[in-house]
């Protein structure tokens, strides 16, 4: 995928997103760990409807700030995801699994916050904010639910 505007930014997310999920699925059933199984369940629910409210926003979003152009950053710090060759979910405990969707999760807001820094026009400022608050509020959603999950 070649990204060039803010647009394409948002569905690299989105598609991030769900293909974080599909990862999930995949090892969810492998796992020998009750809880780690939840918590992974929860977890593809909640990247899905992520992806969703972000397909919103670029589907909904103001034409001028969607299309600001922002490829300067992916050039000099390109953003490297989980892939499936990292250590699959079926192997990992709870915490462990929360790390990595929170490390996930942590390099978007890195990458939202840096294009905010960067960004001119006013409307790609408040599409930027919105986008670190919706992730910022997401990773810690997805955490207290985690914690509940541990008080099981």
């Amino acid at each position: 995928m070649k990204i060039e505007k803010l647009k394409d930014i948002i569905n690299w997310t989105r598609e991030s997103h769900q293909a974080l999920a599909n990862c999930m699925k995949r090892c969810v059933n492998e796992n020998e760990n009750a809880r780690s199984r939840l918590l992974l369940n929860y977890l593809i629910e909640h990247e899905e409807k992520l992806g969703n409210v972000l397909d919103e926003f670029n589907k909904s979003g103001n034409a001028n700030a969607l299309n600001t152009w922002c490829i300067e950053y992916l050039d000099k710090s390109p953003v490297v995801l989980r892939n499936d060759n990292d250590r699959p979910f079926a192997q990992m405990q709870a915490d462990e699994i929360m790390g990595e969707i929170s490390r996930h999760h942590h390099q978007i807001i890195e990458l939202y916050t840096y294009l905010l820094g960067q960004a001119d026009i006013p409307e790609a400022q408040d599409l930027l904010k919105q986008l670190v608050s919706l992730e910022e509020h997401e990773v810690m959603r997805m955490a207290q639910a985690a914690n509940r999950l541990s008080d099981l």
